[in-house]
């Protein structure tokens, strides 16, 4: 049965000139569920047991190690799953490196959504993480998902504010414990979740057609 809610998080810069400092990889993660409110409920009743304000976002980067440790202890209990496309920009076609930032990420986010495995997208409803100018980004996106055939399987696009969103931040922890494991080798936070993940590195296509 297909997942009726995705949230969707970046790991890395899009930003090609490493030399000058932009991160050497990149990751998107999309976690899937049937039971997004479930999952808010969670998150909130997390916050609670760790004596956390309400509505205290919860980002991989930055809260303490206990804290990471404790929601994704937790997380891997919830009716959910995460996948993630791992870029190492050093593989990247030529062709890659004209795109604007929000291309970039449309790029692969629609490329991520190709590698899910058959059925597990169908009219469902994707938050993403504001990213870039949203109207650019959205036509980015909505572009490559119709090269792809995929465009069919998605309901609705909507940004969001992570801050404002449970389940974006829920991506976000989940997408930061798979980074950091596959550019750091850093098993520490991955071991948590192992079982919930699906994770595929980019290769070139022999032929890359822009939008």
């Amino acid at each position: 049965m297909p997942y009726s809610f995705a949230a969707v998080d970046e790991s890395g810069q899009t930003g090609l000139e490493v030399e000058r400092g932009s991160t050497r990889s990149f990751a998107v993660t999309i976690v899937l569920t049937n039971a997004p409110q479930t999952i808010r409920d969670n998150v909130e009743s997390l916050r609670r047991d760790l004596k956390l304000r309400d509505g205290i976002e919860f980002k991989f980067r930055g809260p303490p190690y206990s804290t990471r440790l404790a929601f994704l202890a937790s997380a891997v209990t919830w009716p959910l799953v995460a996948r993630t496309l791992y870029i190492d920009k050093q593989l990247l076609p030529v062709d890659l490196y004209r795109l604007k930032s929000w291309e970039f990420y449309g790029y692969f986010m629609a490329d991520l959504l190709e590698h899910l495995p058959v059925g597990e997208l169908g009219n469902t409803t994707m938050a993403l993480d504001e990213f870039g100018p949203p109207k650019l980004t959205l036509r980015a996106i909505r572009g490559y998902l119709r090269q792809s055939g995929l465009d069919q399987l998605i309901k609705r696009i909507a940004f969001k504010q992570s801050c404002d969103d449970d389940m974006i931040q829920v991506a976000d922890m989940f997408g930061g414990a798979i980074y950091r494991w596959l550019t750091d080798g850093d098993e520490t936070y991955y071991r948590l979740i192992q079982s919930k993940t699906l994770v595929w590195a980019y290769h070139p296509p022999k032929a890359y057609t822009p939008t």
